[in-house]
């Protein structure tokens, strides 16, 4: 094994060291936060019983109570034992914790950052890189292919967070647009069974500003359904779990309604869009599902590629 080799080999060690101390440090700080957590509890416990045996020596019994709870000296006792478990308790706990503060100031110091050692570290591969490149040409072949692969996947994973951005922000303003047609719903079925009084009026005032809403919002999710739907061909043209069926869709606000015979026919016009938006939100947010799966195998293989590329760099 070449200095290079060594160098490299020792560097990545060293970065997987501090990336498991990190680890170890951020489940540490998740542990510390419980226990302090369960400490203030038990501390509220053993307070309470202390006052409630202050409360027994300074105050004493009424006869009543000697009667159902025994002598006073025995309620004492009884109070006293109590207060004992729950300092003994507290104190046990309190020396969890403070074990678990000295472990995490260990962890600390051992902590550094590790951004300059993973940029020694690239800059000791891409030195092995054109080593290998000149002197072994069937390892610089797979090396070719490796690098290769690994960019080409790093642009598919771009894509798809590209493409997450849009259908997150797509499903956000379904879900207004959900929410105003369910209170347009409710408040018409209000105006349906009001009288035409102050309350009707109110009613039927509120169900139209929730269209009039839901409406306004509809406008930019038949944008966002578009942009999003040429997005999903660009990465997914043959790919069922990524297709949105545009033509399906098209229509889903068409039903939206200015000047209508009845408030029956109203109810059911809000009730068909809601159904329907709803529907197209549901698709989206298993679309939405369905990239960050394809996110995580993308990862899952640029780890692997990356891992390959590191055994043929330090053999």
């Amino acid at each position: 094994m070449s200095q290079l080799q060594k160098e490299i080999t020792e560097t990545l060690e060293t970065i997987i060291n501090l990336d498991r101390i990190r680890t170890r440090y951020d489940e540490g700080v998740k542990e510390l936060k419980n226990a302090q957590y369960k400490l203030d509890s038990l501390h509220s416990v053993m307070v309470k019983e202390l006052k409630d045996l202050h409360e027994i020596e300074t105050k004493g019994l009424k006869t009543f109570f000697y009667k159902v709870l025994g002598s006073k000296e025995k309620q004492i006792e009884k109070e006293r034992q109590e207060y004992l478990t729950a300092s003994l308790k507290f104190n046990e706990h309190q020396k969890s914790v403070e074990v678990l503060e000295f472990e995490l100031e260990l962890l600390q110091k051992k902590m550094k950052d590790s951004t300059e050692l993973k940029k020694k570290l690239e800059v000791l591969k891409a030195q092995r890189e054109n080593e290998i490149l000149k002197t072994h040409p069937t390892l610089a072949k797979e090396l070719l292919k490796i690098s290769k692969e690994i960019d080409t996947t790093y642009g598919y994973r771009k894509e798809l967070l590209d493409v997450d951005e849009v259908a997150t922000k797509c499903v956000k303003s379904l879900n207004d647009m959900v929410n105003h047609l369910k209170e347009a719903k409710q408040w018409g079925n209000w105006d349906m069974v009001s009288s035409r009084g102050r309350g009707g009026r109110r009613a039927g005032y509120n169900k139209q500003a929730s269209i009039d809403k839901a409406k306004n919002i509809s406008v930019w999710v038949k944008h966002e359904l578009i942009n999003l739907n040429k997005e999903l061909r660009d990465i997914g043209e043959h790919k069922e779990h990524f297709q949105l069926n545009m033509d399906n869709f098209n229509s889903f606000t068409d039903i939206f309604f200015d000047n209508l015979i009845s408030d029956w026919v109203v109810q059911q016009k809000i009730s068909n869009t809601l159904n329907n938006t709803a529907s197209v939100r549901d698709r989206v947010v298993l679309i939405v599902k369905s990239i960050e799966h394809e996110i995580a195998k993308i990862e899952q293989q640029v780890t692997a590629l990356q891992s390959t590329r590191d055994k043929i760099l330090i053999s």
